[in-house]
């Protein structure tokens, strides 16, 4: 009896070291090795964005960030809100996919509104978009006939490398135009150069996705970074697509737990 009780508790011991192993390495995987794909750095939280106009340094825009209780973003709000730089509010399904975004002011309408659709694979492959409307009691309202919709196309390790536009007026189609991306060997976009530390992209997914970036590093070199290879301090043209649509001198503030390592 005491023999079997003794194998128990090694086979137990031995699971749990190969399970803390596993788990350590796949998180340090993300500070030492080339992480590809859309994989996620959930150690970190962004929680706000400080930029600053450098011809005016005393003019800044603060960006606060909320997340839900599975650590998805439901509102992004700044002190700066105009035309090409409103909030965000995420909605979700029971799944926890994101299937609206919209991009409002606070005077009761948006500047854009999306609404996603998915495929068997969990991807975003259709973007209904409406742009400068109403929001009634109910929630946003389309507006009437006008509209754009947005098809993506992912490649192996689900990066958008295609987007295709079709803008539509009084219910026909305008014109159409697309977009392609491609990334190298290093797992970074190839249009831009990047540096060599942690992209405060990989922090979710869903800002890799509004960025249309999925890169590994940051399109910038920036004067600071935190233990976890993040950037604090950078100047950039915002953080990609709609996420940050403004220029200026960034300051970032995470959310962070201890940085991952081999062993414990």
């Amino acid at each position: 009896m005491k023999r079997l009780i003794s194998t128990t508790r090694q086979l137990t011991f031995i699971v749990i070291i190969v399970f803390l192993f596993v788990a350590c390495q796949k998180l340090v995987d993300y500070v030492v090795k080339k992480v590809k794909g859309d994989t996620e750095y959930r150690v970190c939280t962004i929680q706000q964005v400080t930029v600053t106009d450098p011809s005016s340094p005393a003019q800044k825009t603060h960006y606060t960030f909320w997340y839900n209780q599975l650590g998805n973003p439901v509102r992004v709000k700044n002190d700066a809100v105009g035309t090409g730089n409103p909030n965000m509010a995420f909605k979700y399904d029971k799944n926890n996919r994101l299937i609206e975004l919209l991009r409002d002011y606070n005077n009761g309408f948006y500047e854009t509104w999306h609404k996603y659709i998915y495929n068997q694979k969990n991807q975003i492959v259709r973007d209904t978009q409406y742009v400068f409307g109403e929001i009634g009691p109910s929630g946003p309202l389309p507006v009437e006939n006008e509209f754009t919709l947005i098809t993506y196309k992912y490649d192996s390790e689900n990066r958008i490398i295609k987007n295709t536009y079709s803008f539509y007026s009084d219910g026909t189609l305008d014109f159409q135009f697309t977009q392609d991306y491609s990334y190298d060997v290093k797992g970074n976009r190839t249009d831009r150069s990047y540096d060599t530390k942690l992209s405060l992209l990989r922090t979710n997914k869903i800002w890799m996705f509004i960025a249309r970036d999925y890169s590994l590093n940051n399109p910038f070199i920036a004067t600071s970074y935190n233990e976890h290879k993040l950037p604090l301090s950078f100047s950039a043209e915002g953080l990609g697509g709609d996420l940050v649509p403004i220029t200026g001198n960034f300051n970032v503030d995470y959310n962070c737990g201890p940085v991952p390592k081999a062993e414990d």
